[in-house]
């Protein structure tokens, strides 16, 4: 039998824990997680690099030891540009200021820019592409 109530989980819980495993590799879910049922850990490792601001942050693989009675897995990252989302408050200060503060570090990342807060004016975003196009 397995669990119809789930397209991309055919396991059920019961299967997992009276299978005698040790460890079950599962897939499909693109962010790492681990769970143990009864026994048995069950992990995976989420997709090896993200492929759009749905799959944000750090991205890689499990690499570890599985031998009888054990699992010992660790997350190892894998791609080298991740998507990241980031809020920026531009309510008291330089709109290319705090917005090039918050990209320090993301040089090789794909970055969504959320402003939020409230400014006297609408901000020139124009002129921030512009801006930033030069940090390149």
């Amino acid at each position: 039998p397995v669990n119809r109530r789930s397209p991309n989980c055919p396991v059920t819980a019961a299967q997992i824990r009276e299978s005698g495993l040790h460890y079950l590799a599962l897939g499909h879910i693109h962010k790492a997680g681990a769970v143990r049922v009864g026994e048995t850990l069950c992990a995976w490792p989420g997709c090896a690099m993200g492929r759009g601001f749905d799959e944000t942050g750090e991205k890689g693989v499990l690499l570890g030891i599985v031998d009888k009675g054990r699992a010992d897995l660790r997350f190892v990252p894998f791609a080298g540009r991740r998507y990241e989302q980031i809020e920026v408050d531009v309510t008291d200060g330089d709109i290319f200021e705090v917005v090039s503060a918050a990209l320090a570090g993301q040089k090789e990342n794909i970055v969504r820019v959320i402003l939020r807060g409230e400014t006297e004016e609408a901000p020139d975003l124009r002129r921030l592409q512009q801006q930033l196009e030069k940090m390149k």
